[in-house]
Order: C-alpha cells, then structure tokens, then sequence
C-alpha cells in the first residue's frame, strides 16, 4: 500500500503545481492591466529610484546640479540662493515638469560623433533663453494636435542664462591630431542667473573628475578645467581699446574725405575765377588733405588698366594666388567651430583636394613677385641707377632709408588696421608688428597671426634692397654676395626643413609651423629665384629674343607638369624627409625661377591666351584689393563662424557656399579699405616720401 501511494503521488504534485502556476499567471495579467501605460520612461526604468538619480549618470546638468545641492554649503548668500534654484529644478525633474523637460532635452548631453572631433557639448543660448522667457508661434486653436498644451508656454519659475566651461581632455577614444592649438572641450550649462560662475565651475570639476557621467566612462574621457565665460553682449566692449582705436581711425578718415570734398569744391570755384589751368595753395596741407579725397580716388579704384611700365600677368597671377590663400584660411581660421574635424582632416587626404593644402606651398609666388619686382622695377628705373650710381655712401644710405620708409608706409596702414580689430592678442605684442619682426613670436602670442607673411617680406626687402644697392655701386660685389647669401641662406633652410623632421603629413606640418613655416629663412629661397628673373629680364629686355614654336610648346607642357607636380606632391605623404626638405629649399629656388621665367615669357610676348587671361581687365581690377583682401579675409572668417550660435558641420556643399559669402564680403571691405586708405597713404608717400619723377 505504502508503494502504491508513493507511484501515485506525482501525479497529484503536477496537478497542485498546475493550479499554482495559473493562479500567479492570473495575478499576474490582472496586475499587468493595472499598470498606467502613460508613464514617462524615466518612471518606466526607475521602479526603485527617482528619476533625479537616474539621470545624474546621463544628464550632466542634472548630475552637476545634484552635486551642487547635496555638498554642505556653508557659503556665501548668492551660493545658498543659487542651491535653492537648483533644488527647484531637481524638483521639477522629479515631477515632469515641462519646463524642466526642455532643460534636459537641450543641455547636459553629450552629441554625437565624439570620436570624429564634436567637442561641443552645448545647445545655442536661445534654447536656454527660451526655459525663461518662451518662443511663440502662432498656432491656430482649431486644429487637433498631440502636442501638450503647455509645451510653448511653459517657463522656469527664475531666471536662466548660458555658462560656459572649457575642458583639457584626453580620451583613447578620438584621434589625437596634434593640432597646433590643443582641442578643448566646451560644455555649456543652462542653470539659474543668481548662480555664483565659481561654485558652477566646482561642482561641474567635481562631477567630471569623479567620472559621474556616464560617456566619460564609454569614451574614457579624463577632464580638467581651465576656463568658464558667461557668454553675454556688454556695452563695455564699446570701452575696448580696439573699439576705441577703430572709431577714431574711422572719425579721422572720414573727416579728412569730408575735409578734402569741400576743398575741391572751393578749387573747382578758384579755377572758374583765375581763370588759369593751375593755381596755387590755398592754404598749407592742401595737398595733403587731397589725398584723400573720393572723387578723385574713387576712380582709381574702379580703374581697370595697367599703370605704366607694369607687368600685367603679376595681375592674375597675385589675385588668383590671394583667392587661394583665402580658401585654405577659411578651413584655417574655421576649424574652432567645427564639430567635425577629423572628419574634414580625412577629406583632405583624398587626392582631388589637395590642392587646398597646396596654399602652403604657393604663397611662395607673393615672394617670388615681390623680388622679380624689386629687382626689375629698380634695375629699369635709369633715374635711380644713375643716383644711386652718382651718389656718396652717406646720400645712398638716405635714399635707402627712403624707399624703406616708402614700402613701410604703404603696408603698415592697413597692417595697423586689421592689428585694431584682432587686438585680443597686440596689447602686449602690437610693437613687434610696427617693427616687422612679428614672425619671431609663437603662433598663439602673435597679432594678427596671419600677418607672418607681411613680416617676411618686409625683412626680404630691407635686405635684398641693400644686395641691389651694392649690385649697382659695384657689380661683381653684388653678385658675389648675392650668389653667396643664396648658397648659404638655401642650405640653412635645408638643414631647418631636415632637422625638424618635415613630412606631408598634416601632424608634421601642424607641429613644425612656428619653426618651418613662419620663419624667413625657410620662406627667403623663392625670393632669390624672383630677384634673379627680375634680373634676367633686365638683362635681356632690349635684345631680339625669338623663340621657336618648339621651344615655346616645351615651356608650357613643362610648366604644366610642374604646376600640377606643385599641386599635389602632398598627397604622397610619406615621402621621405630628405627629399621633402629638398623641395621646399633648393626646390623653392627652382620653383622661384619657374614663375619669373613665366612673367618673363609673357612680358616679351609669348605668352599667348594665358597671358591675355591673367593681364584681363577682371584681373587688372582685382589686383588692386590683393593686399587688402589677404589682411581682411581672416577677420571676416572669424566674424562669420564665430558668432555662430553652435559649431558648423563641415561638408562640401555648405563649404562652397562658406567660401563664396568669404569671398564676396572680403571682396566688399578690401575695397573700402583701399577707398579710404590703402591709396591715401599711397599717394602721401608718393607725394612727401619718395616722389615720382
């Protein structure tokens, strides 16, 4: 009996478990339709915990408030009342409150694409301005929507504004370019406006440097502080002193337009009276002020033809080289709000761009003119030749100092004019421009940075000026020391490019730049190669030079291959360091000698349709604002990409737009610029420096 129970006994057990199981299933569905299925997500995840703590690990901002609010705070009045809003808001968070909702939604996240470079952990301010004072849209009350009604409307019961904080950061998990300047991360918070700036910084250091936030730990991302801002427009900076220096420019230019206007009124009514074609004075200065007179300068900017003895291919040459140089600044001077720099880093690799970088290499042909200039316009000039000739050490000195003065007069306005408007850095460092020895300084102390350039060409001058002078006393002098300061001068800069390592790759030429790429004598070779064409061209300009049809055809499918060679040899980037530091020295040289053969084919007119294009009267028009457009065109980037409220996304589509509207606007202030200075210092230099005879 015992063994026939014990047979029959699980049979009953399966049974008992059968109807156990049933009944917790029936509890089970019977709780499951209890449950609200309107729940946020928030409440949905956190069935033990609030959603305060839920969010502390995702949310930065919510995280960095709880800090805030659970630290003993025995401070300051604004501290305590600022803990107090942010007790409000966790409040909020915790009972869905729209307004705290759109907080959350719009700040204390991270973006997207960290690994390729988006550093910017901010929404625009306007979101931040909307939580207090609401957008509206006008919406008509007739038509259903699913959207909550109070989602427009609804606002923070205090007042809010944008703080931002900057972040030393190294994480394994985005590309280290070795940029120039080293990437920060900015983050912005959207927090009360009674909130004291040190105690956010603090909190937000202790959230980061604990690794509370969750992305840190994905991205190992190590954070340290070293800057905050509240991002807002004060009238103090109309009290900046380059506001102040910029007005008073403008105040003195204009009156002295003004000034001039009303004097040649006044002569245009003397010489109706006088009778004659030419009077006197007025008044001492009238010269002077006619100098900047628009109607007569307005003309010269529209001018169109070529001054005499002018080498009109220099033209489009210049001008299509200033346009380039404007395109290879604008990813420069743009990449600090880029969210996507590696990405625009890898796009520059592919072949077809190369050219872009290739900027680098062809401002080589401003120095190139430069010194094909100096040396054919001094050389064909018989008045100077037979004075410098005819003169005694002491009197050569003079008009040395003479045609420095002249040259410093005709750049360093404008020079002056774009230090005014970056003056962040040329309160400190302005002196070296003035002196023209701001290409010995680090990129991030330089004023104006760009302005290296305009440094190395003053030096040039100043020192191939006195070659020429020497050249001219006494010939085989002046080539001797030509001849020898070129040897020596190309192979320092070889042993520079070599002993720094140069590549093409874009880590090399970023770290190498304040020790290649700005110094005069790694820039100085291209200058020879132009003074020795200028010469050549001297030399030859009154013989019968007649080319064959082949040697003119094997000129131009050389210069083509090496015009295309120039363009993009960079795209091989690892290309050994002795042959890059070939190129970009004795290969300069050559390169030099190149672009002064090329104005030199022209000029004795073999140049054929090229040379019909580059001396056009588009380019003859255009050659004028060159300098200008050079100086103005990085300021105008900065302007146009700083003021955005978030970073911008590179792409080619959008660049292309970028580059036109830099173009166009550059186009507009240069001419300004040389309206009302650029030909008014050039005609007063020309009037009480150097006099045209």
């Amino acid at each position: 009996m015992i063994f026939s129970a014990e047979r029959g006994s699980p049979p009953m057990m399966l049974r008992c478990w059968r109807l156990i199981t049933a009944v917790l299933i029936f509890i089970f569905v019977v709780e499951l339709q209890r449950v609200d299925c309107s729940k946020s997500f928030a409440e949905i995840i956190d069935n033990n915990n609030s959603r305060v703590e839920s969010l502390k690990n995702v949310n930065f901002l919510v995280g960095i408030a709880e800090r805030g609010v659970s630290l003993k705070n025995e401070s300051s009045i604004e501290v305590r009342e600022c803990v107090k809003d942010l007790k409000v808001f966790l409040e909020a968070v915790e009972a869905n409150e729209i307004w705290a909702i759109k907080l959350i939604d719009a700040f204390g996240n991270m973006p997207r694409s960290f690994i390729w470079g988006n550093n910017f952990w901010f929404s625009s301010g306007e979101l931040c301005s909307d939580v207090s004072e609401p957008f509206y849209i006008s919406l008509s009350s007739n038509i259903p929507r699913a959207t909550s009604g109070n989602l427009m409307n609804a606002t923070s019961p205090y007042k809010m504004h944008l703080q931002m904080i900057y972040f030393n950061y190294t994480s394994s998990l985005q590309l280290d370019l070795k940029q120039q300047y080293q990437p920060y991360i900015e983050i912005g918070l959207c927090v009360s406006a009674k909130c004291p700036k040190e105690a956010i910084v603090s909190w937000t250091e202790q959230y980061f440097k604990d690794k509370r936030y969750g992305p840190q730990l994905v991205y190992d991302i190590d954070m340290a502080t070293i800057d905050s801002k509240v991002p807002e427009f004060k009238l103090e900076i109309f009290a900046s002193t380059g506001i102040i220096l910029l007005a008073l420019i403008g105040i003195v230019i204009s009156s002295l337009a003004v000034f001039a206007e009303v004097t040649y009124i006044l002569q245009q009514r003397r010489l109706e009276i006088s009778k004659n074609k030419t009077i006197a004075e007025a008044f001492r200065g009238e010269k002077f002020v006619m100098c900047f007179s628009l109607r007569e300068n307005f003309p010269r900017v529209l001018k169109a033809t070529a001054p005499k003895d002018f080498v009109p291919v220099i033209a489009g040459l210049r001008t299509i080289v200033c346009l380039w140089v404007t395109l290879l600044h604008i990813y420069y001077h743009s990449m600090f709000t880029r969210n996507n720099i590696q990405f625009l880093y890898a796009k520059l690799e592919s072949f077809i761009l190369q050219p872009i970088l290739q900027a680098c290499f062809y401002v080589d042909v401003f120095f190139t003119i430069s010194g094909f200039l100096l040396a054919y316009n001094l050389l064909t000039s018989s008045h100077h030749v037979e004075t410098i000739k005819s003169n005694t050490f002491f009197q050569n000195v003079k008009l040395y100092v003479k045609l420095v003065i002249h040259r410093h007069f005709r750049l360093m306005p404008v020079f002056i004019l774009t230090m005014v408007d970056t003056d962040l850095y040329c309160k400190e460092t302005w002196w070296y421009n003035l002196l023209y020895i701001n290409n010995a300084l680090p990129l991030s102390r330089m004023c104006s940075s760009w302005g290296w350039y305009i440094a190395c060409e003053m030096q040039f001058y100043i020192c191939f000026l006195a070659i020429m002078f020497i050249y001219i006393k006494n010939e085989g002098a002046g080539k001797a020391l030509f001849i020898s300061s070129g040897i020596i001068m190309v192979t320092v800069s070889f042993f520079c490019y070599y002993s720094n390592g140069i590549t093409f790759q874009i880590d090399v030429i970023s770290l190498t730049t304040e020790n290649v790429y700005i110094k005069p004598w790694t820039r100085v070779p291209p200058y020879f190669g132009g003074v020795f064409m200028g010469w050549f061209l001297y030399r030859i300009r009154n013989s019968t030079v007649k080319l064959s049809t082949l040697t003119r055809t094997t000129f131009w499918v050389v210069a083509i291959v090496i015009h295309l060679a120039t363009i993009f040899m960079s795209y091989w980037k690892t290309t050994p360091v002795w042959l890059v530091s070939s190129i970009m020295s004795f290969g300069k040289v050559l390169f030099g000698i190149f672009i002064g053969s090329l104005i030199s084919i022209c000029q004795l007119g073999y140049g054929g349709a090229f040379a019909k294009v580059m001396g056009s009267r588009l380019f003859l028009y255009l050659n004028k604002f060159s300098f200008s457009m050079y100086m103005v065109a990085p300021i105008v980037i900065t302007i146009l990409f700083g003021l955005r409220t978030e970073p911008s996304t590179f792409n080619e589509l959008t660049a292309a737009s970028e580059i036109f509207a830099v173009i166009f606007i550059s186009h507009i202030f240069s001419v300004v610029i040389t309206l009302f200075i650029e030909i008014p210092f050039q005609r007063l230099s020309s009037q009480y420096i150097l006099k045209r005879v």
